[in-house]
């Protein structure tokens, strides 16, 4: 080569240099460890997870401490981006229930960052079981939840929901027993209750195994004018006493009357009398209600409990079958049910205003049949307890 050729070739790497455009070189490797003791600062762990993370590139390399509690991380191509100096370094280590997260910046390779665990509550609470109860009920009653569930730290709220509240907090009322109410659904349909335990770290537990279903039954009453016997066939929360059933049935209805089988005596109420006449009307009983005109009028709401408990006096007593017991279908099978102390039933016909009676021993003849929404005297020579068990009278 010509040394003219050669002053050329060394004034072009020179200008080169000059003008800062050198060949790029190969990009090199950043190394992070470190030891990860336990929380006394003391003891290395071995076993633990150790993630490094470079926020700025978002590359993150993972492993596992060894050998006394070390860790190594390599970053730089082809696996990852490099780390350059200045780059926030994020480094966790977890093992077990401990934990322990740190940031600092890229200083230069290799970097030492050690880092002491921590304890932290990473366990939910523990749901034992749910209870909700009743499992049938009306429009808008409330529902009742009983949560039993633990916790290794500790509870702190337990909170359920599927009522018309958005959600209701439980009270802790035993250990490890939270309870309280909630409102059913207005509207018929089978509703999830749902339960969510918080502990005191803000883990969360959840179940919704449990439901509870609304009903509302619907049974017609027809009312003609002059006297009709009358027992409440469903548990309709709007007829709580004799005036509000005569509001229910409407102008046509004069007067409401109530055996009194205690003294064996009637008490009537009518519109206009003072609050202290009016009387609560109930499931079992029977009343007698007079008309002026016909009415037809729907009773909705929960059928009564079933078994349903009646206490009979010695003489005469007015009932109404609360459930329909299909053991009990006519008179002669109420007088079974309710046994020999049972003399005899009577059955007011309100279309000729006046007394059907049957005794044990009768001809088949003069038995008729037990309604629901009706009711009936009952004659007795001592006083019993009979128990009806059925469904809820319903159209």
């Amino acid at each position: 080569m010509r040394k003219g050729d050669m002053r050329v070739i060394l004034g072009i790497v020179m200008l080169a240099v000059l003008l800062g455009l050198t060949i790029p070189s190969q990009a090199q490797s950043y190394t992070v460890w470190g030891q990860v003791f336990d929380e006394d600062g003391i003891t290395p762990v071995d076993g633990a997870n150790v993630t490094v993370t470079d926020i700025n590139t978002g590359e993150s390399l993972s492993t596992t401490t060894a050998g006394g509690g070390y860790y190594q991380v390599v970053f730089g191509p082809p696996a990852t981006k490099p780390v350059n100096i200045g780059d926030t370094l994020q480094i966790t280590a977890s093992y077990n229930n401990k934990m322990n997260t740190t940031t600092v910046s890229a200083t230069g390779s290799p970097q030492r960052v050690d880092l002491i665990l921590r304890f932290v509550d990473m366990i939910p609470p523990v749901i034992n079981y749910v209870i909700v109860s009743p499992s049938e009920v009306s429009p808008g009653e409330p529902v009742h939840v009983i949560v039993n569930a633990t916790d290794n730290v500790a509870i702190d709220v337990v909170i359920a929901s599927g009522g018309e509240e958005p959600f209701v907090y439980l009270a802790n009322t035993a250990p490890n027993i939270w309870e309280g109410n909630i409102t059913a659904k207005s509207t018929p349909g089978i509703y999830t209750v749902n339960v969510s335990v918080n502990d005191t770290s803000g883990n969360w537990a959840y179940n919704s195994s449990q439901f509870y279903e609304v009903k509302r039954y619907n049974f017609t009453v027809n009312f003609v004018p002059g006297y009709n016997t009358f027992s409440p066939p469903l548990n309709d929360t709007s007829v709580v006493n004799a005036s509000v059933l005569m509001s229910k049935i409407g102008e046509g209805c004069e007067e409401v009357l109530k055996w009194d089988a205690e003294t064996q005596s009637w008490k009537s109420y009518s519109p206009g009398m003072p609050p202290f006449f009016d009387f609560n009307i109930k499931g079992g009983e029977g009343y007698l209600v007079r008309m002026t005109s016909s009415a037809e009028v729907v009773f909705s709401g929960k059928g009564w409990d079933s078994p349903f408990t009646i206490s009979l006096a010695q003489g005469y007593n007015l009932i109404g079958l609360p459930v329909n017991d299909t053991s009990v279908v006519k008179a002669s099978s109420l007088i079974s049910k309710i046994g020999e102390n049972c003399t005899e039933v009577l059955r007011w016909d309100a279309e000729t205003q006046s007394w059907k009676s049957y005794s044990a021993g009768m001809p088949p003849f003069f038995d008729f049949n037990i309604k629901g929404g009706e009711g009936y005297f009952v004659r007795m020579s001592e006083s019993a307890i009979v128990i009806f068990e059925g469904t809820p009278w319903s159209d």
